[in-house]
């Protein structure tokens, strides 16, 4: 599967630090399912992830992609919800 962005967009996104902190914190609490969770979106899991680090004093705004793009690399399989931006996955 090939990203879901352009190698620009893509190699822009990953050198950010909220990049890192997606694939950190995703990669200690989160474990993929076998089968796409189509209950949950990229956008809750952002909101979700934002919400963390407000609780533990820190913030970072997340953006949709950054998330997108984080999960894809840590080989999450992920399918686009229809007429939307979100992705459901694994």
């Amino acid at each position: 599967m090939n990203p879901p962005y352009s190698n620009d967009k893509c190699e822009k996104i990953r050198n950010t630090e909220e990049y890192d902190i997606v694939k950190q914190y995703f990669s200690q609490i989160v474990k993929p399912r076998k089968t796409i969770n189509h209950k949950i979106n990229s956008h809750y899991l952002k909101d979700v992830l934002e919400r963390y680090m407000m609780s533990n004093g820190s913030y970072y705004h997340i953006t949709n992609d950054t998330l997108i793009l984080a999960m894809f690399d840590m080989g999450y399989k992920m399918k686009q919800e229809s007429c939307s931006p979100n992705y459901c996955f694994n």
